[in-house]
This record gives C-alpha cells, structure tokens and sequence, in this order.
C-alpha cells in the first residue's frame, strides 16, 4: 500500500514556518518567503529562484528523504508544475 504526505504542514513542520496557501505559492511574495526559508534552512537552491525549484529543493531535503516506496506527495500545485495534471 503506498503512502501519502501532504507537502505543506511536512515542510511547515520541518522548517517551523507556516506556508502560504495553496492558491498563493504562485506569487512574487511566496517567492520571497521561500528564498527565505531556503536561507534559514540551509538549503541551496540555484538561480533561477522560481517558486517550484525553491519548492522542489525543500520537499526534497525534508520531505522525499524521509519517504519510504511507494510514496505520493500531494497535492500537486498544478499551477507551478503545469505538466503535474494527472495529480
């Protein structure tokens, strides 16, 4: 059976910051909210700073490596990963 984690209160959870809302990741001031969660948690992120590569770095270090197969990380924010429809 897989699994299934929620991307938003793991990262809240693991960074100690509440996140936007789902409708907003796309917005200039969730880019710089994440740029600075990225600073605080020491997690690199090279340029270009778009919201789903800061998102895809954080999920990963904090979220993909504590998964165990199979896993789905939802919910897909289809508006930052468009070719993600199928989520």
């Amino acid at each position: 059976m897989a699994n299934q984690r929620n991307f938003s209160p793991e990262l809240e959870r693991a960074t100690g910051e509440k996140f936007p809302a789902y409708e907003e990741l796309h917005t200039d001031e969730t880019n710089q909210f994440l740029q600075r969660v990225c600073k605080k948690m020491n997690v690199e992120c090279p340029p270009p700073l778009t919201n789903a590569r800061m998102i895809d770095k954080l999920t990963g270090e904090f979220i993909e490596s504590t998964c165990v197969n199979p896993t789905f990380i939802s919910p897909c924010p289809h508006h930052i990963f468009p070719r993600l429809s199928s989520c």
